[in-house]
């Protein structure tokens, strides 16, 4: 008896938690209410703009998917921190959204960048451990036109900490944007040193 009741569990979760990657992969026709049918997030890494959807390579654990979200004239875009629209999404951007309903509410988009954990700001230097593959650490340049956000709101040099985790946009040259906060979430590989 106690081995039927696992095994019903486990089929129960089973189920559920291929539901739940359907309603994730196929966006819904029919808007959803209560507490219990927030909107599901989509995170991943954007393949293809087709129209107005989006092809987002998404995934769950170790396994990939391919999804496609609908947006219209109602979605807010914000790209790499600031307000932004459809045509400025590009493939290979991280991107974070949330559908309702069959269409997207927000999509979250951010360049490819230099990810990592700033070790130390000298100057107008800032000095970060890269994240992902073999750990490096690495000197940027800001310069009086780099833009710093702290997640989505606009900052200052000043909210840059030791400790902190950045996106720099672009990948190489002097830093145009500082992102802090992004490179711990959005999609972005998680480094191997236990952060």
């Amino acid at each position: 008896m106690k081995t039927l009741k696992l095994a019903m569990a486990a089929s129960l979760a089973f189920v559920m938690a291929g539901m739940a990657l359907s309603q994730t992969s196929q966006p819904t026709s029919q808007p959803t209410s209560g507490p219990a049918s927030r909107p599901v997030a989509v995170m991943g890494m954007l393949v293809k703009v087709d129209g107005s959807n989006l092809i987002v390579n998404s995934r769950a654990g170790r396994e990939t998917t391919e999804v496609t979200v609908a947006t219209n004239d109602k979605t807010e875009f914000m790209v790499d921190a600031e307000p932004g629209k459809l045509a400025d999404l590009k493939p290979e951007m991280r991107v974070v959204i949330t559908p309702q309903g069959g269409a997207a509410i927000k999509v979250a988009a951010w360049s490819r960048g230099r990810m990592g954990q700033v070790v130390k700001v000298e100057g107008t230097n800032l000095t970060i451990l890269l994240r992902g593959g073999e750990a490096s650490e690495v000197t940027i340049q800001t310069d009086a036109k780099t833009k710093v956000f702290v997640g989505e709101q606009p900052g200052t040099m000043a909210d840059i900490k030791q400790g902190s985790f950045v996106t720099v946009l672009p990948e190489t040259g002097t830093a145009t944007k500082v992102i802090i906060g992004l490179a711990r979430g959005a999609g972005g590989n998680r480094s191997r040193r236990g952060e």
